[in-house]
């Protein structure tokens, strides 16, 4: 969970995609030198909504004015909205974290926020998204009370231009969709990224807000490694994310894979060191959502310096179909001729060194012999496994001389539950043995009857 609740239109602090910002959501106001010339101070008492909702009404004609402006795709094809807002009333600034929305179903799209300025102009605040030519000028102003001087040469960096180099090298091929073979999952973003990130891509899971196992989609060696921040960490520093770097030296020149936004301690231990071979197929960890990012996804690219994040080059997949090997969104493909779908099937072969079965137990019920006096039990139970992540995880039982399944099959999380009827059931008073049957992502199994106990039913089922 994120540090702070983001603050969305409804005006509700609900949001899991929350930043962990303290100067954000609700924040008190920083207090910061005032800018020479700066008009007049807001009043101090203004509370976040009011701030929230004030900047929302310059978010139109911010919008406006960024069409006219290049790199606009991404405003163009999503729409976008207010993720959070960070505030100092004294200097009358304010740094706004974007959204991008699927405009037809309204989902908040995993992808790396955007950054716009706001500045109260005396009678309103005047937001900059970070395609208007002004936004570059602007960010070194902002007070340091909102984004510390390293924030502001990050977020710059970001939004540079390409370069010439970005196009001179590469397509670069050979490389696999980054998760397991057979397995489906969305594209929420590539070339809308703009920028130095133009050949970036985005990918989240097949079911919206899940997370995903991520295998390398070529072989390379460890070059750079974080994997201690916390999921959905967020400091308003995105080089403060997990990650994985594999150098590929088969490559003329050299390029690097980066792997962004992992899932805390998901990185295989063995994984952590530098130069360490990870062929293709090899499990990385989860994709989650540390460092700059509005939900559970993948950031993958490939670059050229040898820096853990540098300026995207061309790439190709074998085993996407559409533009000679390079997936694109549907709203991304109209806009520049190109072929494009949402959901795209995974070729690459997992060749995982995870030999070891997941664990888990039963935490309700606690203790053997419990007895049943009621309709319904409610079980409770929890799974890991620390290299490829857990793919099912389900309850069993057992009153008929049979192992039976009850209840659905859990996946990607450590605790679950679930309330059995057993007069639905059929099942009758008497002994009931309960236990969990676990497989990881590696096709490990729990041992049997993982986490075992025995109840005894004694309620006359109407």
């Amino acid at each position: 969970m994120k540090r702070f609740l983001p603050f969305l239109l409804s005006l509700l602090f609900l949001s899991a995609l929350g930043l962990a910002l303290s100067r954000f959501s609700g924040a008190q106001a920083a207090q910061g030198t005032p800018t020479p010339g700066a008009p007049p101070s807001l009043p101090e008492n203004l509370s976040y909504q009011q701030v929230y909702s004030q900047v929302s009404l310059s978010l139109d004609k911010a919008l406006l004015d960024s069409l006219r402006h290049p790199d606009s795709l991404a405003y163009l094809i999503y729409d976008v909205g207010i993720h959070d807002i960070a505030y100092d009333l004294q200097d009358g600034w304010a740094v706004v974290l974007l959204e991008f929305r699927d405009p037809e179903t309204g989902e908040v799209l995993p992808t790396e926020p955007g950054l716009g300025l706001a500045r109260w102009t005396g009678s309103e605040w005047a937001l900059t998204l970070p395609n208007d030519p002004d936004w570059p000028h602007l960010l070194p102003l902002t007070p340091n009370t909102l984004l510390t001087v390293d924030e502001k040469a990050a977020w710059l960096e970001r939004s540079e231009e390409a370069g010439a180099y970005a196009v001179t090298y590469g397509p670069f091929g050979g490389y696999l969709l980054p998760w397991e073979g057979g397995e489906t999952n969305r594209l929420t973003r590539s070339i809308s990224h703009g920028g130095r990130e133009y050949y970036a891509f985005d990918f989240a899971a097949y079911t919206p807000g899940n997370m995903f196992p991520v295998y390398a989609a070529k072989g390379g060696t460890v070059k750079y490694v974080k994997w201690w921040y916390e999921n959905g960490y967020y400091d308003g520093n995105c080089n403060h994310a997990n990650y994985i770097v594999l150098e590929d030296t088969t490559t003329s020149p050299t390029t690097y894979q980066l792997y962004l936004h992992l899932a805390y301690e998901s990185i295989p231990a063995e994984l952590r060191t530098h130069g360490v071979y990870v062929q293709q197929g090899q499990y990385l960890g989860m994709a989650d959502d540390t460092g700059c990012s509005t939900g559970h996804h993948l950031h993958f690219q490939v670059h050229v310096p040898p820096n853990w994040w540098d300026t995207a080059v061309d790439i190709t997949f074998n085993d996407v179909s559409i533009n000679g090997g390079r997936p694109r969104t549907p709203a991304e493909a109209a806009s520049t001729g190109e072929d494009g779908q949402t959901y795209y099937t995974s070729g690459n072969v997992v060749h995982n060194p995870d030999n070891t079965p997941p664990q888990g137990g039963l935490l309700t019920p606690f203790v053997d012999n419990t007895t049943i006096a009621t309709r319904t039990l409610t079980l409770e139970g929890w799974a890991t496994d620390d290299l490829s992540g857990v793919a099912s995880a389900q309850f069993m039982a057992n009153y008929s001389g049979t192992w039976t399944s009850i209840g659905p099959v859990f996946s990607d999380a450590l605790t679950f539950s679930y309330t059995w009827d057993l007069c639905a059931a059929g099942v009758p008073d008497g002994p009931v043995s309960l236990a969990l049957s676990i497989q990881d992502r590696a096709h490990n199994t729990s041992a049997p009857l993982t986490g075992l106990r025995q109840a005894f039913k004694r309620y006359a089922c109407p």
